[in-house]
């Protein structure tokens, strides 16, 4: 379901720093649309959030063949979700679609472009995991490990 990024992982406490730096990578991406940053940190935290189902007791276990890790964090957030909706219907459009992943089809701007973002930030986090970059050091940061 998600050998390579789920690959990223196997280490403690990864998808936590990797899901952090995605975050502040992505409102820092941002930083022209100021009303969007909070969107773009929110995804970029939340955007492996349902890889955290891939794992039991420290040990990597597939998920359910009928269900990618999208569609995990996708049920997994429905709640809160729905709390953001009645806040704020406005953010919440822009908050399901970045979580459930219709960002890529959905045709609003904001999440699309924040989307492309995030997904970029993940291509260059793996790539820079499967160069065997350096990792754990203070600042590591995989966008800017060549």
């Amino acid at each position: 379901t998600c050998p390579v990024s789920c690959a990223v992982y196997t280490e403690k406490g990864t998808l936590a720093v990797n899901s952090r730096q995605a975050a502040v990578l992505a409102a820092r991406a941002m930083a022209d649309q100021p009303a969007w940053m909070a969107f773009a940190a929110t995804y970029g935290l939340l955007h492996d959030y349902g890889k955290i189902w891939c794992h039991e007791e420290d040990e990597f276990c597939e998920l359910p063949k009928h269900l990618l890790a999208d569609e995990v964090r996708y049920e997994m957030l429905l709640p809160a979700l729905a709390g953001l909706k009645q806040a704020s219907p406005e953010a919440g459009k822009v908050m399901e679609s970045l979580i459930s992943g219709s960002w890529r089809i959905d045709g609003l701007e904001i999440s699309h472009r924040i989307g492309l973002v995030v997904q970029g930030i993940i291509e260059k986090q793996t790539k820079a995991y499967m160069s065997g970059a350096p990792r754990g050091y203070p600042g590591w940061d995989p966008v800017i490990v060549k």
